[in-house]
Formats: structure tokens, sequence, C-alpha cells
């Protein structure tokens, strides 16, 4: 009996010594897999990994790079294109008495309708010299108001108008100025989302008064298409 359980203990540490060997040879075939196999493939997945994402990342800096310097850039055309559109207006002439638009404006004796139609004619082509322009307005110092649009054309409501002319107007400033982005409520049932440039038109008779007399203003509105149009194509 007593031999028997000698005979168990031994057998039991055997195994056990046994289990040991096997156990850390296992152990020790895990680890050697893992830095043989795994963790090179995962070194290199990782490095793949980082330059495939700063290669997206440095296509996408370029992309948003050229983006900028196009939306920029056709901005800025918008800017120059409309700064010689207000100034058209000293420039035209037309098969009329007046070889100055200012001396037309300060002829007392022209009637209000050829007047009119002078000024609306002057106006009209300004209108059609860029697709996106709405709307162009003149309104004298005295608040006369003469406008051309495109078709279909709406009635101008007055007073609306001269209420946003009074906000916008800006005293002595002969520069183009841009007006932000707004509705048309000048126009009755207008739907129309336009920015605007205007400028004072100076009486060019002489340097005092094309330094200090004021016509009136111009109002060139433009349609908002202009703008996402641009966005548009750079996408």
């Amino acid at each position: 009996m007593k031999n028997m359980k000698k005979k168990d203990r031994k057998n039991g540490k055997d195994f056990k010594q046994k289990s040991g060997k096997y156990i850390s040879l296992f152990t020790k075939s895990v680890i050697a897999f893992l830095l043989i196999g795994i963790l090179p493939l995962f070194a290199i997945g990782f490095a793949v990994n980082n330059v495939y994402a700063n290669n997206i990342q440095n296509t996408l800096l370029n992309n948003l790079s050229q983006m900028t310097l196009y939306v920029g850039k056709n901005i800025t055309n918008i800017f120059d294109e409309m700064d010689q559109d207000t100034k058209y207006i000293y420039n035209y002439q037309a098969a009329t008495d007046y070889d100055y638009f200012y001396q037309m404006m300060l002829d007392d004796t022209v009637t209000e309708t050829k007047r009119n139609s002078i000024v609306t004619d002057v106006l009209r082509n300004i209108l059609y010299r860029n697709s996106y322009i709405d709307h162009v307005l003149f309104i004298t110092k005295d608040g006369r108001s003469y406008t051309s649009m495109r078709p279909p054309e709406s009635m101008l409501n007055a007073n609306a108008l001269a209420e946003w002319h009074q906000k916008n107007y800006q005293a002595g400033r002969k520069a183009a100025v841009l007006i932000p982005t707004h509705l048309a409520t000048y126009y009755y049932y207008s739907k129309t989302f336009d920015f605007s440039f205007s400028r004072n038109i100076m009486n060019t008779e002489s340097i005092q008064t094309a330094d200090c007399d004021a016509l009136g203003t111009i109002y060139i509105d433009i349609n908002m298409k202009y703008l996402t149009d641009i966005i548009i194509v750079v996408q």
C-alpha cells in the first residue's frame, strides 16, 4: 500500500514536470510566432496606413488650397468687374445732345420723359454686361429713381427702395461699395436674393464738383447664383 502511494506521488511529480515543460514550450512558440509573424505584419500595416493617411491628408490640403485660390480669384474678378461697371456711367456716350452724363442730369430744360429714357438706356447697357446682373438702379440726390431689370419685370416699390437706399447710402464715398446679400424687397413680390455694388456718381463738371457734388447713386444687384455657380464648378 505504501509502495503504491509512493509510486502515485512519483507519477504525479513526473506529470507536473512534463506539463511544465509543455506549457513553457507552447508559450515560447506563441511568443515566437507573434514576434516573427504577427508583429512585423502589424508594423508594416501601421506604416502603410500612415503613408496612406498622409497621402490623403496632403491631397485634401492641396485640393483645398486649389479651391481657395480658384474661389478667391473669381471673387476678385467679380469685384474688379463691378468696379468698372459702376463707373460705366461716366464713360457712356449715346446719340444725344449731351457729351457727358452730368450735362443731361443738370439740364433743367430736358423733360423728365427724355431724361428717364436716357438714364434707363444707360442702366440697360450695364444690365446686359453680365448675365448674373438682376437689376440696375440709379437714385438721384433729390430722390428720383430710375431702374432697369431683366424680364419678367416687376413693379417697383418706391417706399421700400427709398428706405433701402437710405440704409445703404454712404455720403462722400466715391469708391465702389459691396452690399451683403439681401432680398430685393423694393420690387413687389420679389423672391430674388442679390448682393449689390453701389457707387456715388459725381458731378464731373469741374474738379471741385467732382470731389464733393454727387448726382446720385448707382446700384447693381447681382444674383447669388453667381457665387454658388463658382463653388459648384470647384466641386
